[in-house]
């Protein structure tokens, strides 16, 4: 452990307006002093434990009697947009007590502000079931709007008992770009003895790069490298391989293979056998037994099999059921995997697939399911799951996170390898709306699946932040799925009726439009509305009977889906047209074709300023410019002609 004699001057000078090199240290402490505590501020059970440390020196304690408590932080300025951060310490719990049974006591995150005020954060998941000193570390982006990031020490609410600190360091981390994905094959499995395994490298460094990597199976290994295929592309032809795991080791490095940009590992199966034509084409489509299939679907709350028909009536072919462990559409009783299929099959009827939800299986996560038949903990829970659903009609994918952080990769990684080698026969989807976590974020699953929700209040709303999800999930290579908002954020922001009334709107038909054309232009070939429960419930406590009204602008958007799907679920590429930009704002357009060659634009006004002239290819319109300034979020599709 280093001592932290000068720690309190480093920490000034970080303060006052230092701008870290690449690969410096920002700041660290031993806490071997009240000095270095003093620094975090004077809370209340925070104090100096000499002797604490983890080889006998001091360190940090944080303890508390009662079920809530202050937090201890310190303001950390100046870092910098775009650069990846990491923050390590050393933890230990003692003697702590949950109130809800919940593993995970938080330990430490990150936190932003915006106008003095809580932004957003990043918070890891630290369970108190370890024993003893653990080192956890946090990769993070500043957060896009924030004008402060602080760093804190904590225990979350529902925790009390002791807390000890280490060696806590921040430090640049490197290129948050830089990735290693694995795109074929499909579900991470092989099938008989080789095929092609492709792969996306990305780094923000310029010039040519070079994928190395190593295949070990069996005790064997042997290493390959090649060039770019296409841009950030990589692909290998593997023979000779064996039923079982299949470990991989890659490393993007620059052509030369002198300087390292990005590593990763990765476990990938191999089995015998035919496929089961459930995956992903070169064009990123999802094909079900072969088939192209384009998901049109809803998150739920789904109550009954009403809603159920309800969906179905609307045009949709997809659910994403969020407390799937106790679904009871096949009827009542106690939760069990008999339960659970009848549901499916009752899904099934109405002419829907299913998402099932795994995320709350994470560890840490308060809806979890510990208990199921014969399954006693979360882990098994899941592995129960997966082997009794598996070969059901209705199953389409396996939801694993839900707006989880990067700092949380591992763990989705394990799950997603766990959930692959029990079927292979069916994706794994991941969900984030932090731009800042891609691409290396899309690892947690075969499908990235993005939502960010722009229209919350009555005016300044744009598409901007969308734009941006939706030009960085892209750079993964992996099929992309968007999350559409048809819901109004008053039912989660609004202090009361008035404050909903006055601050807040629904998302106008246009905007549902803009939204959903905004993935489709950026190569969404999925879709997944948020959400059914806010359009039919959640909103009755401030606008009650409003889905007579919002409902049906959802289904004329999934109707526009409809519409499209020839040029959606093309094996053409989507080429963006260039835009004259005559407004404030930002006008995109883009020219689809569909595979027999028809061909179809959109245009789309990310805001209320946006003006622009599109010029259009030959035969779409009579002329060859459109000018589009409707004066509000909103697009439009111009289908060629016949």
């Amino acid at each position: 452990m280093n001592k932290s004699i000068l720690v309190f001057c480093m920490f000034l000078a970080v303060r006052i307006g230092s701008v870290a090199a690449d690969g410096e240290i920002l700041y660290h402490t031993g806490f071997d002093s009240e000095e270095a505590l003093a620094v975090w501020g004077r809370t209340p059970g925070w104090k100096f434990a000499a002797g604490g440390g983890r080889n006998g020196t001091g360190a940090a304690v944080l303890s508390r009697n009662a079920f809530s408590g202050p937090n201890v932080k310190m303001p950390v300025d100046n870092l910098r947009p775009g650069v990846l951060y990491r923050l390590t310490v050393w933890v230990r719990p003692e003697l702590l007590e949950s109130q809800d049974h919940n593993q995970n006591y938080g330990a430490f995150c990150v936190e932003y502000e915006r106008g003095g005020k809580w932004f957003s954060g990043n918070y890891p998941l630290v369970s108190h079931r370890e024993n003893g000193w653990k080192k956890c570390s946090l990769d993070f982006v500043l957060k896009a709007g924030a004008d402060r990031a602080n760093l804190v020490l904590y225990l979350r609410r529902g925790f009390r008992g002791r807390v000890f600190f280490d060696d806590l360091l921040l430090e640049e981390a490197g290129d948050p770009r830089a990735a290693i994905l694995v795109t074929s094959p499909s579900q991470l499995t092989f099938y008989g003895d080789g095929g092609v395994l492709e792969l996306t490298g990305t780094a923000s460094a310029k010039g040519a790069l070079k994928m190395l990597l190593q295949v070990e199976q069996g005790g064997h290994s042997r290493e390959l490298s090649c060039g770019e295929s296409e841009p950030r592309r990589f692909r290998f032809v593997l023979k000779n391989l064996l039923p079982g795991r299949l470990n991989l080791k890659m490393r993007l490095s620059d052509a030369a293979g002198n300087r390292s940009h990005a590593s990763a590992e990765q476990t990938l199966f191999v089995r015998q056998g035919k496929e089961s034509g459930t995956g992903f084409d070169e064009a990123n489509r999802m094909l079900v037994r072969g088939i192209p299939f384009m998901p049109v679907g809803i998150f739920g709350g789904f109550q009954s099999v009403e809603d159920l028909r309800t969906v179905r009536r609307a045009g949709f072919n997809t659910i994403l059921q969020y407390d799937c462990f106790n679904m009871k559409f096949g009827g009542n009783g106690k939760s069990s995997m008999d339960t659970i299929r009848k549901s499916l099959d009752a899904i099934e009827r109405s002419g829907l697939k299913l998402i099932f939800s795994l995320k709350d299986q994470l560890p840490g996560k308060r809806a979890v399911c510990r208990r199921l038949d014969e399954a006693d903990s979360p882990e098994k829970v899941v592995r129960l799951a997966v082997e009794s659903l598996r070969d059901h009609p209705a199953l389409l994918a396996w939801y694993l996170s839900d707006e989880d952080s990067r700092a949380e990769l591992r763990q989705l990684i394990r799950l997603r390898e766990c959930v692959s080698e029990i079927d292979p026969a069916h994706p794994t989807v991941t969900l984030t709306f932090r731009h800042e976590d891609l691409p290396v974020y899309g690892r947690s699953g075969d499908v990235l699946a993005i939502d960010d929700y722009p229209i919350r209040r009555r005016k300044g709303n744009d598409l901007s932040s969308l734009f941006r999800l939706a030009e960085a999930a892209a750079l993964g290579g992996q099929p992309v799925w968007i999350v559409p908002q048809v819901f109004n954020w008053g039912i989660y922001k609004a202090k009361d009726r008035e404050d909903f009334q006055q601050s807040f709107t629904f998302p106008s038909e246009a905007e549902m439009r803009a939204m959903v054309l905004a993935g489709v232009v950026y190569g969404a070939k999925g879709f997944i509305f948020y959400s059914y429960m806010d359009v039919f419930r959640r909103i009755q406590k401030y606008a009650p009977g409003s889905e007579k009204a919002e409902w049906p602008k959802v289904v004329r958007t999934v109707a526009l889906l409809k519409q499209l799907e020839p040029y959606i679920m093309s094996r053409r590429k989507i080429e963006f047209l260039p835009v004259e930009q005559t407004g404030k704002g930002v006008v995109k357009a883009a020219v689809l074709t569909a595979d027999d060659g028809r061909r179809a634009v959109i245009v789309i006004a990310a805001d209320e300023n946006a003006s622009g002239k599109v010029g259009l290819p030959d035969g779409i319109s009579g002329s060859r410019t459109f000018r589009f300034a409707p004066g509000a979020i909103d697009a439009v599709v111009l289908f060629e002609k016949e």
